[in-house]
């Protein structure tokens, strides 16, 4: 079992609809309506990536490493 970062927003174009996406599997994103919905959608689509890879002989990428920083702003 692999295991992939997920970043899930909130639209700023369209409020009440929620983005997901794998950054570091190109292609791996969708959307929804609550930030649950949009994650589940993605993961189908992340899914459907590896899948490809797979059949295509390509290496699955590797996760990106994250950490959080904080900053002074108003």
């Amino acid at each position: 079992m692999r295991q992939y970062t997920v970043v899930v927003f909130e639209d700023p174009e369209e409020p009440g609809k929620w983005l997901a996406e794998f950054p570091s599997v190109h292609g791996a994103h969708s959307w929804g309506y609550s930030p649950e919905e949009a994650i589940q959608n993605a993961k189908e689509a992340l899914e459907l990536v590896l899948e490809v890879l797979q059949e295509d002989g390509q290496p699955f990428p590797e996760d990106i490493q994250t950490q959080r920083v904080e900053v002074n702003a108003a």
